[in-house]
């Protein structure tokens, strides 16, 4: 027989066709050999594959070398640097308490070293390492950028190293890592909460806080240029000013901010943190600006500290982009599979960001509840003495009113948080004294020295000497050794502090002049010594504080001071107020909110906006005087889902934007009647005709409900459009401008008694012979007081002031005809003033205003005429004066000495009965005949702006789904718990918070006000800073599988590292097709990046979008895009899950498809690439059987250049899967296969039992069941059957379930069914129980129930008492029917927990004493009858329950009894036990007792009250809590109030107004 020699060394492994078919140069099979190229020769030759050298050995930092288990779960190749990094795993390791050691190093082939990275062996908990590597999660996104290796493993976050950092190796013996988990993040972490802002006021004239609403923020900069996403901002440095209208704008200018600096208080950061930017913002900008930058090395700020820094200027280092307002947190993701770069911008897919709102596998329940706060605002005038005070300082000295007693009695109760202490002071020279080296003091003296401070409260004191004795009081002050020098050759002086005493220090001026020598410099301040605070000194127990200022002294020469002088000052307080609401920062009346929770991690990863059902809140018209804020109550039952480490609220207004109309002048027309309102300044503007206006106040003050007026017209008028008259009948005079036409039925528009003074003086004339005397001269006195008013029975007239505002017309006629044609020798002399002015500000009366706006220099603006050659005729305004010698014409009128050409003006006020007089001069009479006589008269028309009624325009609707950020933010502790500003959330109470929204200044008159002086161009002020919105689905965890985002831009060269930000605000991201299956490995090209996803590759353009033709005839265009279209490749081939077997080398690419049993090898780059499936050329049936066989394991892949290869290999570990379990109820066909298969069912929170049923199996079979912990075996099943399993846990709904065989030869098939459980029904009747003397009263019941770590949901219902004739009062009966352990009904074996909740729309008060709860288990149906309700409460069986709690909640619990089927659950509130009332009596008379009643001593009573008249009412009444106090209740209005006592009428009518008590013990 012939031999047969075969040729292969040339040839190729073909396991395809049969031995004797093989091709020649093919080979069947080849172990350990290598044909074609070889190592030693590039020519076909045959040789053994030699086995891998060892570069280098592995070991831990005391010497110890890793165990044979240790695996290389990651490598990355650094070209450019010659350099291989690999991800070590070891979980055999023998040193430390894990067992387990991870590794990231390096190794140099050219250098040959060696570089240990990261050495990790314990994260300090002894279970796991800190980098946490496992070798089922292999590590196949690996990029390096510049020095920072990013890599991930879809088991712990994405992370990065520097490669050129020290991380710190553990000690030998310690074995704990040196490094925290957070330095090796991608996610850097920011600011926990904003910046803490105090208002304060410095010296200096600059203001550039005045007209600008800012927020502040602060970013963290960490040490590889990375900054953290900013902080949240805080509320707007702002404290407006009182209210004050201005008649120069007609504007409310106490709408500026009063003070010009802030102190930012903010958290300097962990020793991660390099540094910290300070930034601010304007509220309706999203330009955010840096302020400071603050390197903590270089300024030495120490980690994990506060720290302060003042603002005050409009200091920028730069602009932030606009992108940074969207940039709320990075959405770095949680997990993620693939990793890639491009564009340097590092880029994930398939990740997971979000998280189950779960707490402990339970649901979180969100049930909060909001209520409204609404407190009024009012400013109390502090008392004040001044006194002698003594200095000791170089000699003593005495000086009066140096010493300033503050009376703090009003305050007395209300020195709460937030409450304000308001002083304006004035200092004034007292003497010189103490001067040595001085020959003559100086000239100048320090005069008005004005100061203004305002001490805000930051903590609740129960009395002015707890005030006097705090820190903070004190501090601010001003300390000895902490308040500034008033001099220093360098750095900070008083000028810089905020101190009083800095503040006092800087007031006095910085030099005197004008004394020998001169001049003398501010040089040291003190009272017994130099550099001495402000004197505070206070008696114990008493309401008084004083303060002495110190001296000053002078110097002449500050470096040497040894000539001196000292200045002692006299304190003249301007104003001292107290507001027990501080700044008036309230939510607008007449708007709908809704607050929305946000909870965040530890990197402020936040879920969107969460709500509950009672989560809005309505203010209404009436709470436009009030501060109104929102509370938030997080009750017992809403724990926080376990990833949350911190929560902030979120806010919805219904409504925004508006413009506030002001008018001080209105008249009544009565030809149409209508009333018109003259528009000024640009409230013109604010107001077209047609719109629809809502009255904020009236004449009589801030309106009480919602009023609405129509713009009938609006147009400019001309003097005296319309005749009104005063309520006397007196004719007004109207100016010209611009009106709006209202018809004002629905408020009070009426003009007041002398809210229109007219004061008209005939024309009087004088008839001269012709020579130049005294009588010849016209005189007159306009006596304005007796044209006006009314004197009293003692003869005194009454003062009108003129408030700001008001509208005050002169005129004044002069006229001499002359003779002829007036050119003559008896020349015409004329001279007509009309003119309107408008009060700048409130005065005493007309003289002040006169003198106070300076009238006098505007009175020869009117109209003369002289004839011939006559000289000018002049007007003159002379002082007032209190002296007359007689009312009519004599030698001396009023003091004026008349003169030809000059008209005289002078004032007179009577000082015993308060006439008050204009007395005017005019020119001398030629004759006696009417050409030659000289008459005179005038007319003073005043019209009061005492009422300025204020309009809103009607506001914009709000954005629906736009939600603004608080500016604060609370913790969560480890239990779940909610942190409170007012009350901390335990077990046993819940959370309390007043939220810190805004959006108005109240000014506690009806004003709300959220722009700059109210302007329309003034800078606005916001709901918040920042935005965020609700899902369109419920907010969960969510596996992005088919995703890829994006972050910032690498720059070096530019210092610029933006690798941490991920933008979710910039939709940094790209859904790519899901049918394709998972994203499993990315790998950027030129232009593109090649996906491979589980079933299909395409490639997704790079900074490009392709646009098709509308026909589909072809790309056309590209448009810039991170993330581009998406580009599948026609063939089905995919990656399916081993991203591990990817491998690139040039142009080709190599992987595996498992699914397809195919190796592909893809060469180019971008869609027109070739593809060659490898596996094909004589492997395809090997690849697929060897696949199919070992579907579930690693894929090694790599290639070797050395060899021109790529190395596929293929080992037993099982890449991740996640296992979905089935729903219970469907029947599975399980196919057992010598090994065991586990599956797990869903069971749902329903209990009950669980029947497991299958059919008669193919072959043998067993299985074990384990639910909640317990495991149930079932063996050696040859036929159909099934089991009961009771599932007794709400909360624990999963079952698992193992299937095997005898043997790993034997197989079986199996028909299996675990069915749902099937539980009781029962039924919950729900019963409450009244007395008929509550009818009409509410409060809320409800239930819920706890089953392990499972809460329910909180059933609630507001029940309204009703009243009946029936022995019990039943207002409430319903009934609930369900299965057990579902929803709101109770499982057995769960605590079910009775509770009565008092919301903001109740009025019952719960009495622990005598109300109680029941309940009863029971077969009975008990009916809602008199006979059935009286069974129920009679069963024996029935459990009566105590509540406990304080107000609003109380509640009792009980544990929920066994039950069968279609049994009855009875939750009885029985609020029905008969309680006293108090009943009025008196031993005066029935009318007495009737009239005159109260609750009683110690009792505050809530009035109703009604005016039914025509007229205003004022009433007196003291205030529960001890203050007195008038208030005037307008027309046909009504008020509650709660008084300590009976009500007075002060003033008004007694009959018409009709008084009801309404409760007693009201507060």
């Amino acid at each position: 027989m012939a031999n047969t020699i075969r040729n292969f060394i040339a040839g190729r492994m073909n396991k395809v066709v049969d031995e004797r078919l093989i091709p020649d140069g093919e080979y069947i099979d080849a172990l350990n050999i290598r044909l074609g190229s070889t190592e030693a020769s590039e020519v076909g030759s045959v040789e053994n594959s030699k086995g891998n050298d060892r570069l280098t050995t592995l070991e831990y930092i005391d010497g110890t070398v890793l165990s044979d288990d240790a695996t290389c779960i990651g490598a990355f190749a650094d070209g450019e640097q010659e350099t291989m990094y690999w991800f070590i795993h070891d979980e055999s390791f023998p040193v430390g308490d894990t067992g387990k050691l991870d590794l990231i190093v390096s190794y140099n082939t050219t250098t040959l070293t060696l570089t240990y990275h990261i050495i990790s062996i314990d994260d300090g908990g002894g279970v796991n390492t800190t980098l946490n590597f496992s070798k089922t999660y292999l590590i196949t996104g690996i990029n390096l950028i510049d020095n920072l290796l990013f890599f991930t493993d879809d088991l712990n976050q994405p992370r990065r190293i520097n490669v050129n950092k020290n991380y710190g190796n553990p000690t030998s013996g310690v074995d704990t890592d040196m490094f925290s988990a957070e330095d090796i993040l991608v996610i850097k972490a920011p600011p926990i909460d904003a910046p803490t802002i105090v208002t304060v006021n410095i010296q200096g004239e600059d203001n550039f806080l005045e007209d600008r609403l800012l927020s502040f923020a602060y970013r963290y900069k960490y040490e590889d240029n990375e900054y953290s996403a900013i902080s949240q901002f805080s509320a707007p440095s702002f404290v407006p000013d009182q209210y004050y209208l201005s008649n120069e704008s007609y504007l409310n200018e106490g709408m500026v901010n009063s003070t010009n600096a802030c102190q930012i208080t903010y958290r300097t950061g962990g020793p991660l943190v390099v540094g910290i930017d300070l930034l601010f913002k304007e509220m309706t900008s999203d330009i955010i600006k840096v302020i400071e930058k603050i390197d903590k090395a270089n300024d030495g700020v120490p980690s994990n500290e506060f720290d302060t820094v003042l603002f005050s200027n409009s200091k920028i280092f730069t602009v932030l982009p606009s992108s940074e307002i969207l940039r709320l947190y990075d959405n770095v993701p949680l997990l993620a599979k693939a990793q890639t770069v491009m564009g340097n911008r590092l880029m994930y897919g398939n990740y997971v960001d979000g998280w189950d709102l779960k707490r402990n596998g339970s649901p979180t329940q969100f049930n909060y509840r909001t209520d409204p706060i609404s407190v009024p605002i009012g400013f109390e005038e502090l008392g004040y003495t001044r006194s002698t005070s003594q200095y000791t300082w170089a000699s003593v000295q005495d000086i009066n009113n140096s010493k300033l007693n503050l009376d703090l009695t009003n305050a007395v109760g209300n020195l709460k948080t937030g409450a304000t202490i308001d002083l304006s002071l004035s200092f004034t020279h007292s003497s010189f004294a103490n001067a040595s080296g001085v020959t003559n003091s100086p000239t100048e003296v320090s005069t008005d020295r004005l100061l203004n401070f305002l001490y805000t409260l930051t903590q609740d004191y129960n009395s002015v000497s707890e005030l006097f004795a705090s820190v903070d009081f004190q501090s601010k002050i001003g300390l000895a050794g902490e308040i500034l020098p008033v001099y220093a050759a360098s750095g900070d002086t008083s000028c810089d502090g905020i101190t009083l005493t800095d503040l006092f220090n800087c007031t006095i001026p910085e030099s005197l002049q004008g004394g020998i020598p001169t001049p003398m410099y501010k040089y040291a301040s003190g009272i017994t010594d130099f550099d001495e605070p402000v004197l505070t000194t206070h008696e114990n127990g008493s309401n008084v504080i004083s303060f002495q200022f110190p001296a000053m002294q002078f110097v002449s020469d500050v470096v040497t001071p040894n000539i001196y002088i000292f200045e002692y000052y006299e304190v003249s307080p301007i104003s001292i107020t107290f507001s027990a609401l501080g700044s008036p920062r309230s939510l607008h009346s007449n708007r709908g909110y809704e607050i929305g929770i946000v909870y965040m991690d530890e990197f402020n990863r936040a879920t969107t906006a969460l709500v509950s059902r009672d989560n809005t809140v309505h203010f209404g018209c009436s709470n436009s005087s009030n501060k109104n804020q929102i509370k938030v109550t997080i009750p017992t039952t809403q724990v926080a889902p376990d990833f949350a480490k911190r929560y902030k609220f979120v806010i919805k207004p219904d409504e925004t934007s508006y413009n506030t109309v002001y008018t001080s002048l209105f008249f009544y027309d009565t030809v149409t009647a209508t009333d018109y309102f003259l528009l000024q300044g640009e409230n013109a503007a604010k107001v077209e005709e047609g719109d629809r206006l809502i009255v904020k106040r009236d004449v009589d003050g801030a309106l009480s409900k919602c009023t609405y007026a129509t713009v009938l017209e609006k147009k400019a008028q001309e003097q005296d459009f319309i005749e009104p008259t005063d309520p006397t009948g007196v004719a007004i005079s109207v100016p010209q401008g611009v009106y709006m036409q209202i018809r004002s039925s629905a408020f009070n528009s009426s003009l007041t008694e002398n809210s229109a003074l007219v004061s008209v003086q005939p024309k009087a004339c004088s008839y001269g012979n012709g020579s130049d005397w005294e009588p010849d001269y016209v005189k007159s006195a306009n006596n304005f007081s007796y044209n006006t008013s009314v004197p009293n029975s003692s003869g005194q007239y009454p003062i009108n002031n003129i408030p700001v505002g008001s509208s005050i017309r002169l005129e004044f006629d002069f006229e001499r005809k002359g003779t002829g044609d007036g050119d003559g020798a008896c020349e015409r002399r004329t001279y007509k003033f009309d003119k309107t002015y408008i009060s700048s500000s409130t005065y005493g009366n007309i003289i002040d205003w006169w003198n106070g706006d300076n009238i006098g220099e505007t009175i020869n603006d009117g109209d003369a005429f002289v004839g011939g050659d006559g000289d000018d005729i002049e007007n003159e305004y002379m002082t007032p004066t209190a002296t007359v010698t007689s009312t009519v014409p004599t030698t001396d009128f009023y003091g004026i000495t008349p003169a030809l050409n000059t008209n005289y003006y002078r004032w007179y006020m009577n000082p015993a009965t308060f006439e008050i007089r204009l007395a005017i001069t005019g020119t001398r009479a030629c004759g006696s005949n009417n050409e030659k006589k000289s008459c005179l008269k005038s007319t003073i028309t005043v019209i009061r702006a005492e009422n300025t009624i204020v309009f809103e325009t009607e506001p914009v609707d709000a954005l629906p789904d736009v939600w603004y950020e608080s500016s604060e933010s609370y913790s969560i502790d480890a239990s779940g718990y909610h942190d409170g500003n007012v009350q901390t959330q335990t077990a046993a109470q819940p959370a309390i918070i007043d939220t810190a929204f805004f959006n108005c200044f109240a000014f506690g008159n009806g004003v709300e006000s959220y722009k700059i002086r109210d302007s329309m161009s003034g800078r606005a002020l916001a709901l918040g800073n920042r935005v965020t919105t609700v899902a369109a689905q419920d907010f969960k965890r969510a596996d992005r599988y088919a995703d890829m985002t994006y972050s910032g831009v690498f720059n070096n060269e530019f210092n610029l590292n933006k690798l941490n930000e991920f933008n979710l605000g910039l939709a940094n991201y790209k859904p790519l097709e899901e049918s394709f299956g998972p994203i499993e490995k990315m790998f950027a090209q030129d232009t593109n990046i090649l996906v491979l996803q589980e079933d299909k590759i395409s490639y997704v353009l790079a900074s490009k979008n392709l646009i098709s033709d509308s026909v589909g005839g072809g790309v056309v265009a590209s448009i810039p895009e991170i993330l581009g279209t998406q580009i599948a490749r026609a063939e089905e081939f995919g990656i399916s899950n081993n991203p591990e077997s990817f491998a690139q080398w040039g142009p080709s690419k190599y992987f595996t498809d498992a699914k397809r049993g195919a190796v592909i090898q893809l060469t180019g780059s971008g869609p027109s690439e070739s593809l060659v499936v490898v596996s094909e050329a004589g492997m395809r049936s090997w690849f697929r059987d060897m696949f199919i066989s070992n579907f579930t394991s690693q894929k090694l892949g790599g290639y070797d250049p050395y060899m021109n290869e790529y190395v596929l290999g293929n080992n037993l570990t099982t890449i991740p899967e996640e296992i979905s379990c089935i729903k219970c109820g469907v029947t599975q066909m399980y196919s057992i296969q010598g090994k065991d298969i586990s599956v797990c069912y869903n069971l749902g929170g329903t209990v009950g039992d669980v029947i497991i049923s299958w059919l008669t199996p193919s072959d043998t079979f067993s299985f074990t069941t384990t639910y909640n912990g317990t495991s149930t075996s079932n063996g050696a099943i040859t036929s159909a059957g099934s089991i009961t399993i009771p599932k007794d846990s709400v909360s624990a709904e999963q079952l698992d379930v193992v299937f095997s065989v005898p043997s790993s030869s034997d197989t079986a098939l199996v028909n299996f069914s675990v069915a749902c459980p099937v539980a009781d029904t029962i039924n919950i009747i729900l019963v409450t129980l009244t007395n008929n003397s509550d009818e009409g009263k509410s409060i809320h019941n409800q239930y819920r129930w706890i089953d392990g770590q499972f809460s329910s949901p909180t059933h609630s219902n507001q029940v309204s008492f009703l009243t009946s004739t029936d022995a019990n009062v039943v207002s409430q009966y319903s009934e609930i029917t369900g299965p057990q352990g579902a929803g709101i009904i109770p499982a057995e074996g769960a605590t079910v927990y009775m509770i009565s909740d008092k919301q903001s729309t109740d009025d019952y008060d719960l009495n622990v004493a005598t109300d109680k709860f029941l309940w009863l288990n029971s077969t009975t149906e008990y009916a809602n009858t008199a006979v059935g309700i009286a069974g129920l409460l009679a069963d024996p069986a029935i459990v009566t329950l105590t509540p406990t709690g304080t107000t609003p909640t109380f509640s009792a619990n009980f544990p929920m009894p066994s039950t069968n089927n279609n049994d009855y659950l009875y939750l009885v509130w029985n609020y029905s036990t008969p309680t006293g009332v108090d009943l009025c009596s008196s031993a005066i008379s029935a009318a007495d007792a009737c009239c005159v009643c109260t609750c009683g001593v110690g009792k505050c009573t809530e009035w109703l009250i009604n005016n039914t008249t025509s007229s205003q009412v004022v009433l007196n009444y003291t205030i529960c809590g001890g203050v007195n106090t008038n208030i005037t209740l307008g027309a046909n209005n009504s008020t509650t109030l709660c008084s300590e006592g009976a009500i007075t009428i002060v003033s008004g009518p007694t009959t018409g107004v009709n008084f009801t008590i309404t409760e007693c013990d009201c507060t």
